[in-house]
């Protein structure tokens, strides 16, 4: 088992966990009201080391965080590596696609689907973002239900947050 090392950055919106090993990120939280909350939900079930230096693609990982938290347009790399370990092939094909979705723009769960070659697996896409280790990096905010609802969200403050951070984008949810 690789050694998982992690670092709590603080936001505009609150305090952000990225967990991350030898393999890639293995996680991200949405921001927690304190310190303790963002810790105990990055740590759960993991044996990690807190590390006070960063490694430079980790720095610029948290950079970027927090220009989005403070509302800048932000692109996360391409290049970042993801410990996928967690998935099947199937929610990686999803999430994957997930990950183009640009800043600003929405799509909807059946959209999704079918971008990932799943027509029809709606439910199927809504469960894998529902256990998406890496939002915000991999926007499980912008699938949003066809008629406009914002459909689910399992961030701390659930529907609300994903709102937030819908406004925070400038996206229609109107039409």
């Amino acid at each position: 088992m690789n050694l998982t090392e992690s670092y709590v950055l603080k936001t505009k919106w609150g305090y952000v966990g990225i967990a991350w090993d030898v393999l890639g990120i293995r996680q991200i939280t949405l921001p927690d009201p304190t310190h303790e909350a963002c810790q105990k939900r990055l740590s759960a079930n993991r044996l990690h080391k807190v590390l006070k230096k960063l490694p430079q693609p980790i720095q610029n990982l948290c950079k970027n965080v927090e220009l989005y938290f403070a509302g800048n347009k932000v692109t996360f790399s391409s290049k970042t590596k993801f410990n996928w370990q967690t998935l099947t092939a199937s929610q990686i094909k999803v999430l994957s696609k997930a990950f183009d979705i640009p800043f600003g723009k929405t799509v909807s769960y059946s959209e999704l689907a079918s971008l990932s070659g799943f027509p029809g697996g709606a439910r199927f896409v809504g469960n894998t973002l529902a256990k998406n280790p890496f939002p915000l990096l991999i926007p499980c905010h912008r699938i949003i239900a066809k008629n406009k609802a914002l459909g689910g969200f399992s961030a701390p403050q659930g529907k609300e947050m994903k709102r937030e951070m819908l406004i925070l984008e400038s996206c229609n949810l109107y039409g």
